[in-house]
């Protein structure tokens, strides 16, 4: 995988300004106790960032296809229902990409003593040119995907004329509206989320940081996340709370890079690894701890939230564990697998992925359907053949309209506070 310049270390995921490499300057300290560090001025290679996009992103795939085909929780009868659920869990996979997002742009922030390399103009600006023309383009292509059901297949057109549905996705509003958050392409709801989180970073949770520390950024977004959640509980499917996540990323960049004598000592991976399995056991026998329960009752608010802090917390170990073993050199299973060649080159076209796959998976199943196959053997060709096309098509995506944007302009080196 290719180095990135400073001006480009964005390459897949949404939530992620791309971070695969960072190179050091001095840590900010004006918030940090007295073991906080300098980082090295070497370069800091992390491709393991990018297998875990990879990762997420086919398991998202994944997920999507089971529901399409019609796999049911329980499985085909000669599959145990707990493995099938395991992959029924696609909702935490953004939760993922929300903690790499808060990761990944907190790294140049660091970099640059505490300051936003521009401005918050120029930050706008790479962040509409990194995510936004992909994101309309995939919006588009759904749009056509939909017209083209309605006029050979007799599809709905519902979704293609709701002038609503338009104005709130061109917005990026959408992901607040309990009915048209998923029209067009049901994958789009989280760009818009983290959209709008890109603009709390710079005018609320970076000054928050700054004076007085981690531990009130954590607090803070928490009380937003209240602050969001319990007054408009019609909202919940856009999941406001996701700013803990985002502020769960951001320190773990700070600790990661600049690890107290104490932080080391945890076993950091093993406690994401305990919290990835508690959560799944407490969403498996707690009700109303699962992603889904928000379905049962608009605008419910209830458990569901923490499930997604427990699996944000899990991905904040391991992006400790994962940064410090690649930093020293140390062995580690989790990085090598993670960092393992084709899983990071899926991981630097995972954004395109994520956008285009579900719209292209719903016009295949459509026409799949109608040769009545039984769903065991719908879904095992799905997997075998719909899974490798579904990568080469993002690919080519991303070469069009992700790839030209990515580093595109070059900002201007005039780092102005945050």
């Amino acid at each position: 995988m290719l180095s990135s310049t400073p001006s480009d270390l964005d390459r897949s995921l949404p939530e992620s300004e791309r971070h695969s490499t960072a190179s050091g300057a001095q840590m900010l300290a004006q918030n940090a106790d007295p073991t906080v560090a300098s980082v090295t001025k070497a370069r800091l290679h992390l491709p393991y960032l990018d297998g875990i996009r990879a990762l997420m992103a086919l398991y998202v795939v994944h997920n999507h296809l089971l529901a399409a085909v019609g796999v049911p929780h329980t499985g085909f009868g000669w599959r145990p229902r707990e493995i099938v659920q395991m992959f029924y869990q696609g909702h935490y996979a953004v939760s993922v990409f929300i903690v790499l997002s808060g990761y990944c742009l907190m790294l140049p922030v660091l970099r640059d003593n505490g300051t936003l390399r521009g401005g918050m103009i120029p930050f706008f600006k790479r962040r509409a040119r990194r995510i936004l023309p992909p994101y309309y383009a995939a919006l588009v292509m759904a749009a056509l995907i939909l017209a083209v059901g309605w006029i050979f297949f007799k599809h709905p057109a519902t979704e293609i004329v709701s002038p609503q549905g338009w104005a709130l996705h061109l917005l990026l509003l959408h992901n607040l509206s309990w009915n048209d958050i998923y029209d067009y392409n049901g994958t789009l709801w989280s760009i818009a989320t983290e959209w709008q989180i890109y603009f709390v970073f710079p005018y609320l949770f970076l000054p928050i940081w700054k004076r007085f520390g981690d531990a009130v950024l954590v607090v803070v977004s928490i009380l937003l996340a209240a602050i969001l959640v319990l007054p408009f509980p019609s909202i919940a499917k856009g999941c406001p709370w996701f700013v803990i996540l985002f502020a769960f990323g951001m320190v773990a960049a700070k600790w990661s890079l600049a690890p107290a004598a104490w932080m080391k000592r945890i076993p950091w991976v093993w406690l994401g690894i305990a919290l990835t399995l508690g959560m799944y056991l407490v969403i498996r026998l707690v009700p109303g701890f699962d992603w889904f329960t928000i379905y049962a009752v608009k605008g419910q608010v209830g458990w569901y939230q923490l499930s997604d802090i427990m699996f944000g917390a899990a991905t904040f170990c391991f992006l400790l564990h994962g940064t410090w073993a690649t930093r020293e050199a140390r062995p580690s299973k989790f990085v090598k697998v993670l960092s393992w060649r084709p899983l990071v080159f899926i991981g630097s076209f995972s954004y395109s992925l994520y956008l285009i796959h579900m719209p292209i998976q719903d016009i295949i199943i459509n026409r799949v359907e109608t040769l009545d196959l039984p769903r065991a053997v719908t879904y095992i060709g799905m997997t075998l053949l719909y899974m490798p096309l579904i990568t080469l098509l993002a690919y080519g995506f991303y070469q069009l309209f992700e790839k030209p944007f990515i580093g595109a302009a070059k900002p201007k080196n005039k780092p102005t506070s945050a």
